[in-house]
């Protein structure tokens, strides 16, 4: 899993320079329209295969193919700044998107797991994505002053920012270790109350994984970080 979680970053962080070279900013749009779309209709396929519908190759499932659309959203985002889109206009039309996906988002999670429904992840993740970018984009672009804007540059949320992909990478395989070796009932055991528990069962597993997280940051992904001083932007920063 973990060659696998590498391959696609390292997939992503080699294909997304190129396609922004080739497209520039103004096509760049299009592209990220285009490659939501796409990722969704990938998720369609998935949904069709789990479903008995077609037949689809399981791998999928694990494929960044079906993943794309946040990458694909905040690029969007990126190219409108680099087009000259104001801050204004930004906020203006993140204010207008975040009410309808946040009540979409609030009537999938109160679909009852029980039913099972198999598409409802194929609009799931546009959704979450589109929500999520919105928000990140209202505070960017709301006054110095706004609370939203003080609650972004909360010194924690930074620092799950920074170890964010190593997480990202590793939770996955980490978690079965954990659950598996690691049990709410043997914590009870010590704490004698459920819900503390419980509570202290998370807290162990997420640390651990951050821990993991943070190793990874200082001693894989930082040396390659450094190397962006040689490929200095012809832009300023945006800011």
């Amino acid at each position: 899993m973990i060659c696998r979680q590498g391959y696609d970053r390292a997939r992503t962080i080699l294909l997304c320079p190129f396609v922004v070279w080739v497209a520039g900013p103004q096509r760049l749009l299009r592209v990220c329209v285009g490659v939501v779309a796409f990722s969704l209709a990938v998720r369609l396929v998935v949904a069709a295969g789990d479903v008995g519908w077609i037949p689809v190759i399981r791998i999928l499932h694990w494929s960044s193919l079906t993943r794309l659309d946040g990458l694909a959203l905040g690029s969007a985002v990126a190219a409108a700044v680099r087009c000259g889109v104001s801050p204004l206009r930004l906020r203006e039309l993140a204010r207008w998107v975040i009410w309808p996906t946040l009540i979409l988002f609030g009537l999938l999670i109160m679909i009852p797991r029980r039913w099972d429904l198999p598409f409802v992840p194929v609009v799931g993740e546009t959704i979450i994505a589109t929500l999520f970018t919105a928000v990140l984009v209202f505070a960017l672009c709301a006054d110095r002053d706004a609370v939203v804007r003080k609650a972004f540059r909360w010194q924690w949320l930074g620092l799950l920012g920074t170890y964010s992909y190593g997480l990202y990478v590793f939770h996955g395989v980490l978690w079965p270790v954990l659950t598996r070796s690691i049990t709410p009932e043997q914590i009870a055991a010590w704490v004698r109350v459920p819900v503390l528990a419980l509570v202290a069962y998370l807290v162990c597993c997420c640390g651990i994984s951050l821990l993991v997280a943070v190793a990874s940051y200082h001693l894989y992904e930082k040396p390659f970080l450094r190397l962006k001083r040689y490929f200095a932007s012809r832009h300023g920063a945006v800011t």
